[in-house]
């Protein structure tokens, strides 16, 4: 255990933890609130850059056209207001991120609490639905910022009164806006907390989106990538079809996977059955499934990454050994501590030289 993880886990956790035992945001909002500090003070970015950022030419990626310095990001849903992207999240270490979801217009989302954790799973369930700053502002804002030294993704809502018909208007209105200021883009159609939000993973839905999204790119001249994010819910007949509208859609990239509404693996947690996903370790062997399955079906033909329930190296390694060039995490972060990607990272390291890869995308898929 590092001298980081230590302190962290000893004196910080317990006391964040035991203050939002009954509402998961409030430790949430504390950790942006140290990450917007850390990123206006010039010393703290210093030593976090110092000690939280590791390289390796081992870990460098290059995948659907962009440059990564390692494989490991953060998922959307923790920048939701587009406030750390540039500056801290770099700085703690993550290869990329996302930012939002973001939709059209401003949303509050659910009355708290809408988040809640489960220690005994390493599990978050929320219910957060889509708060965001709305497209506009979030604009606005990040026009504002510094150019973030690390690639930044747009993850894209439905808002949350559009009819599903209408859905795609949504995603082309925030793409087109946005484009310019992120180097790829994220359809999501499988967060739970959207009404109606998972039905655009249907065949009849889910290519045409994709297509007004690339027509949007080819319109305004941009050179973003466009990938799609699907939950971990689907059966084999759903992701045959959800492969096939992401083949002819000429999808860049996907994600896999978004929460999952199934409540296996929860030892006993007594959390709303009919509303809200579970992120953590019990969305992981479900995530895993889904990407396995993808990756055979695409033959690697589509870059994947892999999210859910990642929660040490050994996580990250056998994710992308399931086919994920990629991997994000979000729930193990709070859990783990301010050196939790750099300790993923240099095991990481180790493990693919034991196993004699000469870069870590050479590991890509090695299982199937």
């Amino acid at each position: 255990m590092t001298l980081i993880e230590s302190v962290y886990k000893n004196s910080v956790r317990p006391k964040v933890f035991a203050e939002s035992k009954d509402n998961a945001e409030i430790a949430h909002r504390w950790g942006l609130e140290q990450l917007k500090w850390l990123q206006v003070t010039p010393w703290a970015m210093w030593l976090a850059n110092q000690a939280l950022v590791y390289r390796h030419p081992m870990l460098a990626v290059r995948t659907f056209g962009l440059n990564f310095d390692n494989p490991f990001g953060l998922a959307a849903g923790y920048d939701k207001y587009c406030d750390v992207y540039w500056g801290a999240i770099p700085a703690t270490g993550w290869g990329f991120c996302e930012i939002g979801g973001i939709t059209p217009l401003e949303q509050e989302g659910f009355p708290e609490p809408r988040m809640l954790r489960n220690p005994n799973s390493y599990a978050l369930w929320n219910q957060m639905g889509f708060n965001n700053p709305g497209a506009v502002a979030a604009h606005r804002k990040m026009l504002t910022r510094p150019q973030s030294p690390i690639p930044v993704g747009l993850n894209i809502g439905k808002g949350k009164n559009t009819p599903i018909d209408r859905a795609a208007d949504d995603y082309v209105f925030v793409f087109k806006l946005m484009c310019d200021l992120v180097q790829f883009a994220t359809i999501n159609i499988s967060s739970p907390n959207t009404k109606d939000l998972r039905e655009l993973q249907a065949a009849q839905y889910l290519l045409s989106l994709i297509l007004a999204v690339q027509q949007a790119r080819h319109e305004v001249g941009s050179g973003t990538r466009v990938g799609i994010k699907i939950s971990p819910d689907e059966t084999d007949e759903q992701l045959a079809d959800i492969v096939g509208a992401a083949q002819k859609g000429h999808a860049d990239f996907m994600i896999l996977t978004n929460t999952t509404v199934k409540r296996e693996g929860l030892n006993g947690w007594n959390i709303p059955a009919d509303r809200g996903g579970v992120s953590g370790r019990p969305v992981a062997a479900a995530a895993k499934r889904v990407l396995s399955e993808v990756y055979r079906a695409t033959k690697g033909t589509i870059p994947l990454i892999g999210v859910g329930g990642i929660s040490n190296s050994e996580d990250l390694y056998d994710r992308i050994r399931a086919g994920a060039t990629l991997c994000q995490a979000y729930t193990a972060w709070p859990y783990e501590g301010p050196d939790f990607v750099k300790r993923c990272l240099k095991e990481l390291v180790f493990m693919l030289q034991a196993d004699g890869f000469a870069n870590v995308q050479q590991a890509v898929g090695a299982d199937l």
